[in-house]
Order: structure tokens, then sequence, then C-alpha cells
């Protein structure tokens, strides 16, 4: 009886460390990939500064377009869109 309680048991025990030794791969599975996703967050954020700086430098040719409009009409009424 006791063979078999000892076999029991060490089955038993060899699956508790496959069970643990799975847990581990996984573990370390989801820390990479918490990695990946930390980096990717960087990565966005700097897009984001990016394309606002972009968008600020869009905002700073517009309002030189709107300003060179402005002047020729002042000096050319005629080119105004109303006239068109």
């Amino acid at each position: 009886v006791s063979i078999e309680i000892e076999a029991r048991l060490f089955g038993r025990n060899d699956r508790i460390k496959d069970l643990e030794e799975d847990l581990k791969k996984k573990e370390e599975e989801l820390a990479a990939r918490a990695k990946e996703l930390s980096q990717e967050k960087l990565i966005s954020a700097q897009l984001q500064r990016e394309l606002k700086d972009e968008k600020a430098k869009v905002g700073v040719v517009y309002k030189k377009v709107e300003a060179i409009n402005n002047a020729i009409v002042l000096k050319h009424p005629d080119l105004a869109p109303s006239a068109q």
C-alpha cells in the first residue's frame, strides 16, 4: 500500500512541477508582452507629439498663406474671391 501511495505522490509532484513550469513560461510570456506594449505605448506617444508638431507647422503655413492672400487683395481688390 505504501508503494502505491508513494507512486501517487510522486505522480502528483511531477504534475505540480509541470504546472509550475507552465506557470513560469506564461509569466515570462506575459512579461515579454507587457514590455512590447510598453514600447508600443512609447512609440505611440512619440508619434502623437510629432503629429501635433506637424499640425502646428501646417497652421503656421496656413496663417502665412492667409496673410499673403489678404495683402494681395488689399493691393488688387479685383482679385478678391467675391470679385470672381
